[in-house]
């Protein structure tokens, strides 16, 4: 997929594709589906220059925030990214295998089921023991 760079007074969107997995939105933390895009503060900003990897719709509710917003000052993207998150809302922490990603949880997946099966082999071997100490 290519590159998609629109340039609004300065500040640069692009859209790429994400290659790590488990990555989540900067504003609304979910997990971004593959394709993510990518806002950078302009050149005249303050340091440090800010880079926020987001999902579809809040890539277009911070483009409403800036459209909406009369600010000029180099600060505006951090200030429409703060309203978008601070709109957002805020959820609680996620259980463990909510943060894993495909291949984590697919090892915990794996870790269960042999646990399982150690299990039920220990209890089997277990009652096969006990009856074979009974005198017959």
């Amino acid at each position: 997929m290519p590159d998609q760079h629109t340039a609004e007074d300065g500040i640069t969107i692009s859209r790429r594709r994400i290659f790590a997995p488990g990555s989540r939105c900067a504003t609304c933390r979910q997990r971004l589906p593959g394709v993510a895009f990518i806002l950078r503060e302009p050149a005249d900003s303050p340091e440090p220059r800010g880079l926020w990897r987001v999902c579809v719709d809040c890539r277009d509710a911070v483009r409403m925030e800036l459209r909406r917003a009369a600010l000029s000052t180099p600060a505006r993207l951090r200030i429409a990214i703060a309203l978008v998150a601070s709109e957002h809302e805020t959820t609680p922490l996620l259980p463990f295998w909510e943060n894993l990603d495909d291949r984590g949880l697919e090892r915990l997946l794996i870790a269960v089921v042999w646990i399982a099966f150690a299990v039920h082999a220990f209890a089997f071997i277990l009652v096969v023991a006990v009856i074979a100490s009974q005198p017959h």
